[in-house]
């Protein structure tokens, strides 16, 4: 399984499996599948014009 747990204000765990990166800036934005993967792309390349956008996922974690 690939995944990245963050305790929520609500003390609940999410787990995140990809971040969408502009490049060079440390401005990512988390994400739980790639339907939020679609939405943190196309927001960042609308706020971030003529910067580079990458797409990353979180590394396997054996439970």
């Amino acid at each position: 399984m690939r995944e990245c747990t963050q305790l929520s204000e609500t003390g609940l765990y999410m787990r995140w499996e990809y971040w969408v990166h502009v490049n060079s800036s440390g401005i990512y934005i988390l994400c739980q599948n790639l339907l939020q993967v679609k939405s943190a792309w196309r927001y960042l390349r609308k706020e971030y014009k003529g910067k580079n956008l990458s797409v990353h996922r979180f590394p396997v974690v054996d439970d």
